[in-house]
């Protein structure tokens, strides 16, 4: 009977409890406890990273911090580890969470990434010679008519004036400067022949360099915490870093961020944040608060409830407020989607787009500031003014709606009132070099 069959089983199972082996996580976690204040400040500077923030009943400011590694071996694992420049530091008033970007860098486990060849020098072309300085020809002028008149006689005076002009010592340095271009056009080939020999073997240094050089990259859409590495063209070696910081803090904590490439998950509720973050998500449940200051560029925001304060959004793609109560909105480049505005926004639109899907029967307030934007908003079922200041855009008006126009094509104002006295909620457009549609 064969059993070849069994052999080839093993085989495989062998390859792939290599292939395990080859592929091993290694974790680390990092873990501080301070005793603190209720309303302690808690500050967070960060870079590639991840940020998760709770809220409990303790006065106490707990950090974990875990750096997850996948596809080096536990010895250049644990290198990589004790090299991460992770700080949490402070006291019962003030909190202080930190990473340093430039040790992301840091895998002294690896072999060193060989030195750039000395910088070639390449030879400087040779200057050519200057021409002999041209004669005042200032004088010298064709009389056309006194040519008509006089034809040859004239001809014949005006090239003996141009002779003397271009005498014998101007045609000598003509000529000598002619031999010298013609001496030097040679040893100008030549050196461009050396240069592109110097260029071909710099490229080639290069080339050799970048096959034992280690290439660090970071996920695609650059809000997430993850580094990535591969051997240089080869490409064999994949190795993946995600790091992670846990906070639990007090109810009545203060938050204050720098959060750069990662993402940013708030507590349940959380007030009167302080935050600046670029290539960082905002994932949030509830934030609250008058001194709400939150500025956020080049990666998405998501929030279901938002009451109060200021969102600062600069070329996010995607921006969505699930219910807004209250806020102050500055959009730039960006895609911004409030599914129900509840009370009061005030928002500030400039080359982006921004859509509310519904506003509640109670709202008081929708002030709205466009600059080469498009906005789509729907309007409210209970009674309301609107006034709409259009210079240079598009404005549609449901049909239904009765309102009043002034103005000319390019600017306009109009005006309208859905039930008769006064209304409780005010709708405000002033917008410039926009498409605005109301449904």
């Amino acid at each position: 009977m064969k059993k070849y069959p069994i052999y080839r089983f093993s085989a495989l199972l062998l390859g792939f409890f290599a292939l395990q082996v080859q592929a091993q996580k290694e974790s680390k976690t990092f873990r501080e406890n301070f005793p603190v204040n209720k309303d302690v400040t808690v500050e967070v500077n960060t870079s590639h990273s991840d940020v998760q923030f709770e809220t409990w009943e303790k006065n106490t400011v707990e950090v974990v911090a875990t750096i997850d590694v996948e596809g080096l071996n536990r010895e250049e694992a644990e290198k990589y580890f004790k090299s991460w420049d992770f700080r949490a530091t402070g006291d019962k008033n003030k909190i202080q969470v930190s990473t340093k970007p430039g040790n992301v860098f840091v895998l002294s486990a690896f072999p060193e990434i060989p030195e750039m060849p000395e910088p070639i020098e390449l030879p400087i072309p040779p200057v050519p010679p200057v021409p002999p300085k041209m004669p005042d020809m200032s004088g010298l002028t064709f009389d056309y008519e006194a040519y008509r008149k006089e034809g040859d006689a004239y001809l014949e005076e005006w090239k003996k004036k141009m002779k003397n002009i271009f005498d014998e010592d101007f045609r000598e340095n003509m000529e000598e400067w002619k031999r010298e271009m013609e001496e030097r056009s040679e040893e100008m080939r030549l050196n461009a022949k050396e240069m592109q020999l110097n260029a071909e073997e710099i490229k080639a240094h290069v080339k050799e360099t970048q096959k034992n050089m280690k290439i660090f990259y970071f996920s695609d859409d650059g809000s997430k915490g993850e580094m990535k590495m591969q051997n240089g063209q080869s490409g064999k070696q994949h190795i993946k870093i995600r790091k992670s910081i846990l906070i639990r803090i007090p109810k009545e904590a203060k938050l204050k961020m720098n959060v750069r490439h990662g993402e940013v998950k708030l507590a349940e509720n959380s007030e009167n944040i302080k935050a600046t973050l670029s290539h960082a998500s905002l994932l949030a449940n509830k934030v609250k608060g008058e001194d709400t200051s939150i500025e956020t560029s080049y990666a998405p925001v998501l929030v279901h409830n938002w009451n109060g304060g200021t969102l600062k959004v600069n070329y996010v793609k995607k921006v969505a407020l699930e219910n807004v109560t209250s806020m102050n909105l500055i959009s730039k480049a960006s895609d911004v989607t409030v599914n129900n505005l509840l009370y009061t926004g005030h928002i500030q639109g400039t080359l982006g787009n921004l859509q509310i899907n519904k506003i509640g029967k109670d709202f008081r307030n929708l002030d709205l500031m466009l600059d080469n934007a498009t906005a789509v908003i729907t309007l409210p079922q209970a009674g309301f003014r609107i006034s709409v200041n259009s210079e240079n855009s598009d404005i549609k008006i449901p049909a239904g709606l009765k309102v009043s126009t002034s103005g000319n094509t390019d600017n306009k104002v109009i005006r309208g009132n859905t039930r008769e006295g006064d209304s409780d909620g005010q709708i405000t457009v002033h917008a410039k070099y926009s498409n605005v549609r109301f449904n």
